[in-house]
């Protein structure tokens, strides 16, 4: 009897093969002996033998070319892309082909008031271009001029220093003498001066650097420096500050009171010849302040009818002079914000439900009521 072959049983195909196999193993084994290098079987082979047992020569083989087509050999560790860094969006405003007078004056149709300033400011794109000019004609070797655009906001809050500071950069960004119109604001004093010797570089650089290529706006500046001559913690910041000044670092506005920021810029020898350019906000006259009232409801969707305006811009007249010139837009902003919970309280829910315009319109009596609690809320900050 064949090897392989069962009694009374003919061998299928691949009980054939499977012998013939077998007796090529066997001979191998018998080279082996001869001192043959032998050969073995892969995981592939044992597979596909396996498969071919279980399913068929055509059924292993087809899986066999799966496996091949979509299994890889070897599992490689896939190493993650670094990311990529992230790519600023070039603003709107940098992307036309707009000139910076024309952009200018754009701005400026944003910003209620200051004319004075308004003017300075033409005045400054003009010299920076002059300055081109010369520095283009000299044929002599002349020394150039240290160009430093720091500057000086002063007046009472809610004169919109923050938001001249915004379009200052913009268009320093347009005359190419900043890299980016970013603004970071420093709102207290704590942001830059550190509580123990030798910390509070580290936080003026920081902030410094956040900045960097931009403007650094310092609100209320003249907090950082105490009126007490021992205050070291304060006179490092100033120094530090002076230190990204003289080459500069970035723009460096400084705001605040008058008087205040009249001895900020005393409390360092070098600190006010480096800040060459000085901007006064005046306070809001009436007229301008009932039209920032305007600009205001508008921004938040307020519905408010000429005639009721008329009616709030006298009952403007009652409120201190003092009042308003030391609050400005901010006294308008509290204002209306107090005027607007009096109407939510005013107006029906089911009648908003019906008529939506209802919770979007302000009243004179919202604007009575607002002007009550807005003067109850200051007697009890006093």
């Amino acid at each position: 009897m064949l090897a392989g072959e069962r009694r009374g049983t003919p061998m299928t195909k691949f009980e054939e093969k499977s012998s013939s196999t077998n007796s090529s193993s066997s001979n191998n084994n018998n080279n082996n002996s001869n001192g043959k290098v032998p050969t073995f079987k892969t995981g592939t082979d044992a597979l596909f033998e396996e498969e071919a047992h279980k399913f068929g020569q055509k059924e292993a083989q087809h899986r066999l070319a799966v496996r091949r087509k979509f299994v890889s050999p070897v599992a490689q560790p896939q190493q993650q892309a670094a990311p990529e860094p992230e790519v600023e969006a070039r603003p709107e405003w940098l992307n036309d082909d707009e000139s910076v007078e024309d952009f200018m004056e754009q701005e400026f149709t944003k910003i209620v008031g200051h004319d004075a300033i308004k003017h300075q400011l033409r005045q400054f794109h003009k010299k920076v271009q002059l300055d081109a000019i010369r520095a283009s004609a000299r044929t002599t070797a002349a020394k150039p001029d240290n160009r430093l655009y720091h500057m000086l906001f002063t007046g009472p809050p809610g004169t919109g220093k923050t938001t001249l500071a915004e379009v200052v950069g913009k268009v320093m960004t347009k005359m190419n003498l900043i890299q980016s119109a970013k603004v970071v604001q420093v709102q207290n004093a704590l942001e830059l001066v550190a509580g123990f010797a030798g910390q509070t570089p580290a936080k003026v650089d920081a902030k410094v650097e956040e900045a960097r290529g931009g403007i650094l706006f310092i609100d209320e500046a003249y907090s950082i420096v105490k009126s007490d001559k021992n205050d070291s913690f304060g006179r490092e910041a100033i120094d530090t500050i002076m230190k990204h000044m003289d080459p500069p670092t970035c723009v460096f506005i400084f705001a605040g009171y008058e008087a205040q920021m009249a001895q900020f810029m005393q409390c360092n020898a070098g600190l006010a010849r480096r800040v060459p350019y000085r901007y006064q906000f005046n306070p809001y006259s009436l007229p301008e302040l009932m039209v920032i009232l305007g600009k205001m409801c508008e921004a938040k969707g307020e519905e408010v009818a000429p005639d009721v305006l008329q009616q709030v811009a006298a009952m403007m007249h009652t409120i201190d002079p003092s009042v308003r010139s030391e609050q400005n837009a901010g006294l308008v902003a509290n204002w209306l914000h107090h005027s607007m919970i009096e109407r939510d309280s005013r107006v029906p829910f089911a009648d908003a439900q019906r008529n939506p315009l209802l919770c979007c319109t302000l009243l004179v009596v919202d604007f009575e009521r607002g002007l009550v609690k807005l003067r109850t809320a200051e007697q009890r900050a006093v």
